[in-house]
């Protein structure tokens, strides 16, 4: 009788646990893209916005001294730096903000299913405001605020990471 009280009252601490963590996980608790502008330093930050086509074709990604190769696929692109290194791009939206948002290619093959252009994304990492992008395609230039992405809670889609599907036989 004992020993059931003890795992009734252990079954209801742990589903308390994964209901905050839930609630924790969807609720409004993210900062807003437009909030990043208001940041002076630094900052670890989990940051909601909506995505922004990219459009497709070829760009240059200046970030800094380094530049990256960009090939635009929609709603993300994948920059390909000097060194081979590979990035994950894409811009988030809200509130009249944008922000250029970075990550290892990887990134993406890890994301849960969600969002294309307009949807809700929410990924957590660092922003500086003393860090920009430029996005160069022929003689139009763009800056934007960069994002330094480590991980996706929420939208982008992991079959961004795989190459063109097929279509006939």
């Amino acid at each position: 009788m004992r020993a059931r009280r003890s795992l009734t009252a252990a079954a209801l601490l742990a589903t308390l646990i994964l209901a905050l963590g839930y609630s924790a996980l969807s609720s409004s608790s993210y900062m807003d893209v437009s909030q990043l502008s208001k940041l002076e330093s630094r900052f670890q930050a989990t940051v909601k916005g909506y995505l922004e086509p990219l459009g497709y074709g070829g760009y240059t990604l200046v970030i800094g001294n380094e530049s990256y190769l960009l090939e635009a696929r929609g709603s993300y692109g994948i920059a390909s730096g000097p060194m081979g290194e590979a990035l994950a791009v894409f811009i988030l939206a809200s509130g009249g903000h944008e922000v250029l948002v970075v990550a290892p290619l990887d990134f993406l093959g890890s994301a849960p299913p969600g969002a294309a252009s307009g949807g809700e994304v929410v990924v957590s990492g660092v922003y500086d405001p003393s860090l920009r992008a430029v996005l160069l395609r022929g003689f139009e230039a763009r800056e934007y605020p960069l994002f330094m992405a480590d991980r996706v809670l929420k939208g982008c889609h992991s079959s961004y990471a795989s190459g063109a599907g097929r279509i006939g036989g």
